[in-house]
């Protein structure tokens, strides 16, 4: 058994937040204050907790979820880019286009084509 410091989250604990997070990705927003509840701990706490055992704030990290499942998305389905904006949590393609731009290099469209 891993020993973890008191500033950080346990395995399942991560674990745990994953998992209500992919479940939801859909939703444009995804409360702090709903995944600090899932943990029993306060907003604050929560996200110095997260960071600590991630390196990623809980935003980044529900970013980070929306693009991988973008990029999924975009490989495996010829749906069209706004549907999949919308299956992962972006207001909009444009604002997807932009992120995925941003983290991988190319735009959604240039991703689909390669």
């Amino acid at each position: 058994m891993t020993k973890h410091s008191n500033l950080e989250l346990t395995p399942a604990q991560i674990s745990i937040i994953a998992t209500y997070i992919h479940a939801r990705l859909a939703r444009t927003r995804i409360p702090l204050g709903e995944l600090a509840q899932l943990v029993g701990l306060s907003e604050f706490h929560f996200a110095r907790r997260f960071k600590a055992s991630t390196q990623l704030s809980p935003h980044q990290f529900v970013l980070r979820c929306r693009l991988e499942r973008a990029r999924e998305l975009l490989s495996a389905d010829h749906h069209s880019l706004a549907d999949i904006a919308h299956q992962v949590g972006f207001a909009d393609h444009s604002h997807l286009t932009r992120m995925f731009k941003q983290t991988y290099g190319v735009t959604p469209s240039e991703y689909r084509k390669q």
